[in-house]
């Protein structure tokens, strides 16, 4: 399983490593064939301290907007600068999701602008169903919060309106480059990356969309026939449908669109808040059957210290039910142990199906700069259903943002046949407090 932040990932780092006309760099095959690639968050970037949370007086609207604003350390006032401008999904705020993955850091690296509209509210979308989709009642608040205000009856017009706002005022403000000026969005924003993107083909260099939720046919594409092109849809997405994405993609085919094309197996849209899942606005409250070797609804993130007990629960349940394990568990009981400051330095992740936590793992830096997988531990039960290999690429992906080269475990020896299945090779034996282990690598 992929999460839709991956897509968002490789949708930005499309865009941000722009340079015309190959703008769209083709996917490493470590990112086509690896789950879970980049962390749906990761621990706090240097870059985001530099987003800025900006307003202005939204005229039509009768009151301020905001939006969220990425200027990179190097912007030169003098040197035309490249923009994404990023549209969030449904029910995901714009200051979240400009810390998807490590767009920023790229942004940084690279020298781009970002900036995240509100487009109203978090389901204005960005002008794409029209007005229907104003709310016009009050709504009930949530968690005892104070009802929700009515929508303006003509809350698509304004949606759309205030990116074109915050777009006109960042090219104002900044000396924007009008040939690498990119558009992006996932789900809802994916949808509104076509809508404004088709209406306004003058001002972009190229689109980028992951899970596009779009509205009507594809056929809409044949007034940008020479307009780039990015899509990274999961084909096991239930909000977003693969089949539609495809019919927008054989369009592409055949109009002579240059794009780029990524389908995630097994991949679903889902955003994140607060550490509880959320599936593009929905809370994930249905149950789901449990299928054998089946991860496709497993969901990684990282722990809170709240979790710590039920971690080391799962932890001892999975070491006395393994034969290499069980005699120095019980020789030794205080090596059950989660650090809370390991879950407090975002370096532990949980392995969860609809709120059960199905196993864990935690990682830490070396000295060398690689990173050591210094816990990995799955439910007895669900022992070969993919949820331990799940952990160990979600750990990869991990350790390659920081920058790690390679990725180092310490295993027993009856671990060594799981280990080189997921890449990793021997490279020696270790002391350690239970006698000898074995060294493995994996390079990243």
């Amino acid at each position: 399983m992929r999460s839709a932040r991956f897509g968002i990932r490789v949708l930005c780092a499309a865009t941000v490593l722009a340079a015309s006309p190959a703008w769209a760099q083709p996917a490493t095959p470590e990112e086509v064939q690896s789950p879970l690639l980049v962390l749906e968050h990761l621990p706090h970037a240097p870059s985001h301290d530099r987003i800025q949370v900006k307003s202005y007086d939204f005229k039509e609207l009768g009151a301020p907007s905001e939006y969220q604003l990425f200027v990179p350390s190097k912007y030169d006032r003098s040197k035309p600068t490249p923009l994404i401008v990023l549209l969030h999904c449904l029910q995901c705020p714009p200051q979240e999701f400009i810390r998807s993955a490590d767009l920023t850091e790229l942004a940084e690296q690279r020298g781009y602008i970002v900036v995240a509209p509100m487009g109203v509210n978090l389901h204005g979308w960005y002008g794409a169903r029209g007005n229907s989709i104003a709310q016009t009642e009050p709504r009930a608040g949530r968690g005892g919060q104070p009802p929700a205000p009515p929508d303006p009856p003509n809350l698509g017009e304004l949606s759309e309106l205030d990116v074109m706002n915050v777009f006109n005022i960042i090219k104002k403000d900044f000396n924007i480059d009008p040939k690498r000026t990119y558009l992006a969005g996932q789900s809802m924003g994916g949808g509104g990356t076509f809508y404004i993107g088709i209406k306004h083909p003058e001002i972009w260099a190229a689109l980028a969309a992951a899970d596009p939720a779009v509205t009507g046919g594809p056929e809409q594409l044949r007034s940008i026939p020479t307009m780039p092109v990015i899509v990274i849809q999961g084909d096991a997405d239930r909000l977003v449908k693969v089949e539609n994405t495809r019919k927008w993609i054989d369009e592409m085919k055949s109009l002579g669109m240059t794009f780029q094309y990524i389908e995630v197996p097994n991949g679903i849209t889902w955003c994140r808040s607060s550490g509880r899942r959320r599936t593009c606005g929905r809370s994930s409250t249905s149950s789901t059957r449990t299928r054998k070797n089946s991860v496709a609804d497993v969901i990684v993130r990282l722990a809170v210290p709240s979790e710590r007990e039920a971690l080391e629960s799962v932890q001892r349940r999975a070491s006395l039910n393994n034969p290499g394990d069980r005699e120095a568990l019980l020789a030794n009981p205080d090596a059950i142990e989660v650090p809370p400051r390991q879950i407090a330095a975002g370096q532990v992740f949980v392995a969860e199906r609809d709120g059960t936590i199905l196993g864990f793992a935690a990682v830490l830096p070396r000295d060398d700069s690689d990173t050591e997988l210094d816990a990995l531990f799955v439910e007895p039960p669900l022992w070969q259903h993919g949820i331990g290999r799940m952990l160990v690429e979600y750990c990869a992906a991990f350790a390659r943002a920081q920058g790690s080269a390679a990725l180092h475990v310490i295993g027993n020896p009856h671990a060594e046949g799981f280990y080189r299945s997921c890449g990793f090779e021997m490279i020696g034996t270790v002391g350690t407090r239970f006698g000898a282990g074995l060294a493995f690598r994996r390079m990243l």
